[in-house]
């Protein structure tokens, strides 16, 4: 779950740095959206926003609005809020969606590094079990050769 939530996140991040890219060139967001929908990128939300871009509705805001709820995404779905500010004034688009993806970046460094720091609790019994055994060896192999050696002189 966690990784498959992981891999969401940085499809999402590249999405959103590919809307950010595109605004440079386009300064409407629809064709900004558009361009990014173009690209031939085999992401899940590219994917994803290819298939939106096609059908009737082409409305920036209402396409990340479904895209966010395909994906089940909360960054999406922060985006599509500040969009709506945007349009009413509050917030310019490109600053909207650079918090959207600073969050994202955010999030997703914060994923590896908890995964970081529980990735030693995963090695430390394949790492005493790597490290005793040859420890072990040393210590038996002339014990038992002595014994051995005993043994045979009776």
């Amino acid at each position: 779950q966690q990784r498959a939530r992981r891999a969401i996140l940085i499809e999402i991040r590249r999405l959103l740095a590919d809307l950010a890219v595109a605004l440079r060139y386009e300064a409407a967001p629809g064709k900004a959206l558009a361009m990014v929908a173009a690209r031939d990128n085999a992401g899940l939300a590219h994917r994803r926003l290819r298939a939106f871009m096609a059908g009737r509705q082409t409305e920036p805001e209402k396409v990340l609005a479904r895209l966010a709820d395909d994906l089940r995404s909360p960054e999406l779905q922060r985006l599509v809020r500040r969009m709506g500010a945007a349009r009413r004034g509050g917030l310019a688009f490109e600053r909207a969606l650079s918090l959207a993806l600073d969050e994202v970046v955010e999030e997703s460094e914060a994923a590896a590094d908890a995964e970081i720091e529980s990735a030693p609790e995963k090695l430390n019994l394949p790492m005493v079990v790597a490290l005793m055994t040859p420890a072990l060896i040393l210590l038996v192999f002339p014990v038992g050769f002595y014994i051995l050696a005993q043994l045979a002189r009776i």
